[in-house]
């Protein structure tokens, strides 16, 4: 199939995208800086064999120069849900999101590859970087947490993409004032309970070698965290939860998600404002299916 028109192919996926699944969609083009050097193959035994003694296989990673454009999707966790958090039920949500990404990248590679076009399906934290892209594809911007914040959903996005050769349009990268909120916030900080997201300000060094280095961003110890969420045995979802951006999609978040926006120097006010009306503290988890869609 000739694409005579990138523009409207654009227009056509990101439709596609929100049919198989997707909350939002963007294009961005395939920046070589988040691309994996390597990629990883785990061993795994077959049915009923024994327990795996190798540690698995890296191999360099390769992408054809014809890959050009990336589309990235959102999948928004249900709000009502993630409030609890942190226990199994804030947790609910997340895989579900995993669930839907790897269905709607399922579905959208192969549509791509219908219409006669290559696509690498990357439908998990593989491949390639997620935030960067996400933010090169005007989906919103990084936050202290580390994640990518949405206008709409704020911090709470599972993210995939798939890499292909069909003929598209990028979208341009947003500004909606995260770097100044989140620099007077610093709620997600505070609530850490493995103390893995910075109080301090955005730097370019990397903490350790769970960080690249050479962009300005506030970095988290990944270490840290994940040693937490071993210790815990669960996810956590607590700097996720808590964020002020991450609200329910209504007329009084849109208002204040315009304010913040406009009138940025007035941040410090907005958070205290966030603390006053009780946003960012967990619900008990035993009251759940008592509270739930009711």
């Amino acid at each position: 199939m000739t694409i005579d028109d990138p523009k409207i192919m654009t227009r056509d996926i990101k439709k596609a995208a929100a049919y198989f699944g997707a909350s939002v969609a963007g294009v961005c083009k395939l920046d070589g800086r988040w691309v994996y050097s390597h990629t990883y193959q785990p061993a795994r035994p077959g049915p009923g064999g024994p327990p795996v003694e190798s540690a698995g296989e890296s191999k360099p990673q390769q992408i054809p120069e014809d890959f050009e454009y990336a589309v990235v999707m959102g999948f928004a966790e249900e709000y009502d849900m993630i409030k609890y958090f942190p226990s199994y039920v804030g947790e609910a949500p997340v895989g579900m999101g995993y669930t839907r990404m790897a269905l709607a990248n399922a579905h959208l590679s192969s549509f791509i590859r219908n219409l006669g076009y290559k696509a690498i399906d990357c439908s998990t934290n593989d491949v390639a970087l997620s935030v960067p892209m996400a933010m090169q594809a005007g989906l919103g911007d990084q936050g202290r947490n580390g994640l990518l914040i949405s206008p709409r959903y704020g911090a709470r996005l599972r993210l995939s993409k798939v890499i292909t050769d069909l003929p598209l349009t990028a979208d341009s990268p947003i500004d909606f004032g995260v770097t100044e909120f989140c620099a007077a916030c610093k709620k997600c900080a505070d609530q850490c309970p493995s103390r893995s997201i910075t109080q301090g300000d955005r730097t370019m060094a990397p903490i350790n070698a769970s960080n690249a280095g050479g962009a300005r961003k506030w970095r988290i110890n990944a270490e840290t965290c994940r040693t937490y969420w071993s210790r815990v045995n669960k996810g956590c979802n607590t700097c996720v939860a808590c964020c002020p951006y991450t609200k329910a999609d209504t007329w009084p978040h849109r208002t204040t998600l315009w304010f913040t926006d406009h009138v940025r120097w007035a941040d410090g006010l907005y958070v205290r404002m966030d603390d006053m009306l009780g946003y960012g503290k967990p619900k008990k988890a035993d009251r759940f299916w008592e509270e739930w869609k009711a």
